[in-house]
């Protein structure tokens, strides 16, 4: 969010993912300077996953599914300093997951600044999503056997750096991502020789390091070539590196700047 504060004009973006197993995301973006010192964003994503197969307990198509899920983002920067900038941006998310289920929302948090080592090298910190959680009530799904639950959001901190360089820039990030996670262990015990049943709660906490990195090569003032490298393990349960690679096009008309970028994980 502290990114904000260095927006210079107005900016609207809009990108939509093709990705496999029937799963689609769609992001609308608009940002504004806000003169001399501050600007703000706003953001619109949607989630989603299509043609799931529903069957009852013994196996035959029932029905076909699809999930949702969207999260409304306003943020706010605001320049300290000529290096430094700090910014704050809240988030709503709403989920649904099936139509005897309760939809859930949240709110979380977003911290971060930014700081201008020199004219060519920038580092940022940002902490997201602190504070988001969904509650779940499964009780009108599975009726007696129904639960409530708690699905508390991975704390995230990133520390990222982008460095100009003759020929375009580099990024590089680290994330560390803490994840807890409650669930419920049934267990038997007889007393008074009749078998009683017990429920157990264990707290799991997960810790990964992740580290991501990029390259965006200027060949014009017109085209970009773009590649880059995710989930680089350092500390991490998460399996296999993700190469991207893609291209961006940038093409004046009048006063309006149009950009289109391509990427392919």
């Amino acid at each position: 969010p502290a990114l904000a504060a260095l927006v210079a004009e107005q900016r609207l973006e809009g990108t939509r993912a093709a990705m496999a197993f029937d799963r689609r995301l769609d992001v609308i973006n608009y940002s504004t300077g806000l003169p001399p010192r501050a600007g703000v964003f706003m953001s619109l994503i949607h989630a989603g996953v299509d043609g799931i197969d529903g069957r009852d307990r013994n196996g035959f198509h029932t029905e076909t599914i699809s999930t949702s899920a969207y999260a409304v983002q306003l943020g706010f920067g605001i320049r300290l300093s000529s290096r430094l900038a700090a910014g704050i941006g809240l988030q709503v998310f709403r989920s649904e997951l099936y139509e005897t289920m309760p939809s859930v929302k949240t709110i979380a948090l977003d911290i971060g600044v930014n700081f201008a080592v020199s004219e060519q090298l920038a580092i940022g910190l940002v902490i997201d999503d602190a504070l988001g959680r969904f509650t779940w009530d499964s009780s009108g799904l599975y009726g007696s056997d129904g639960r409530q639950s708690t699905d508390v959001f991975p704390r995230r901190v990133r520390l990222g750096m982008h460095w100009d360089v003759l020929w375009g820039s580099v990024y590089g990030e680290v994330e560390q991502r803490l994840s807890t996670r409650s669930y419920q262990v049934d267990r038997l015990e007889v007393l008074s020789g009749r078998p009683t049943r017990f429920t157990d709660e264990t707290t799991l906490r997960q810790v990964d390091v992740l580290l991501r990195a990029g390259i965006d090569v200027r060949l014009t003032d017109f085209l970009h070539l773009r590649t880059g490298v995710d989930q680089l393990p350092l500390k991490t349960h998460y399996v296999g590196v993700r190469p991207a690679a893609g291209f961006g096009l940038v093409q004046p008309v009048g006063n309006v700047l149009l950009r289109m970028d391509y990427a392919t994980i």
